[in-house]
């Protein structure tokens, strides 16, 4: 699983980070117990080595099935 730079249409750009798919590679939200936080950052993707990438709030169903995708450990 990589994650690239956004650009726009869709296209993607430097490839900022590959990961291994394994159980807690990616978690969605943000970390703060704050209520306006965890609204404003739900788009927030961290990954277990501290790399933040942030999805749109349109695009909050995407995050999700990345979340639930990457967590799935590889089956080869």
């Amino acid at each position: 699983m990589c994650t690239y730079r956004d650009l726009p249409f869709h296209i993607p750009g430097k490839q900022l980070a590959a990961y291994s798919r394994h159980a807690g590679v990616v978690e969605l939200g943000s970390p703060n117990p704050g209520t306006f936080s965890r609204f404003i950052r739900r788009g927030q993707l961290t990954f277990d080595d501290g790399h933040v990438v942030y999805h749109g709030i349109l695009w909050i169903r995407r995050a999700k099935y990345i979340v639930q995708e990457a967590n799935i450990p590889a089956r080869w």
